[in-house]
């Protein structure tokens, strides 16, 4: 069975070239506009098997995605991609990575993150 990847991020460009990496390498993806939509879709049942989000989108960032989801219980892998600086040490630093161990700076290669969604897929539930 294939695994499946809720893909979002309010780059088009970004989301496509995301979703198509893991297609590419025998996943199925969904791609969302932004994290409410993503949100939307988890409550409602749809659970995926990684979430890959952006940090800062439009209407619900990826950090504020995953710490409603982590609150609802949701234990699944997150990736999360940005391409701001989030400095060593700082409060945002030591927020991220309670709330997911896998993190990425835009841009990235393809290697790097095909390299990480392996790590995340391989990894059990995340404990919040």
């Amino acid at each position: 069975m294939k695994k499946e990847v809720i893909v979002a991020d309010d780059e088009g460009e970004i989301r496509e070239l995301v979703g198509l990496i893991c297609d590419g390498s025998g996943m199925s993806s969904i791609l969302c506009n932004d994290g409410s939509q993503a949100f939307d879709l988890i409550k409602a049942g749809h659970v995926p098997d990684l979430l890959i989000t952006d940090g800062d989108m439009t209407r619900l960032g990826g950090i504020e995605l995953m710490e409603k989801l982590r609150e609802l219980g949701f234990l699944f892998p997150v990736i999360l991609m940005t391409g701001r600086e989030i400095p060593v040490g700082s409060k945002l630093a030591e927020k991220v990575a309670k709330l997911s161990p896998f993190f990425i700076r835009k841009p990235f290669s393809v290697a790097a993150i095909q390299e990480l969604i392996a790590r995340a897929l391989a990894e059990e539930a995340v404990t919040p």
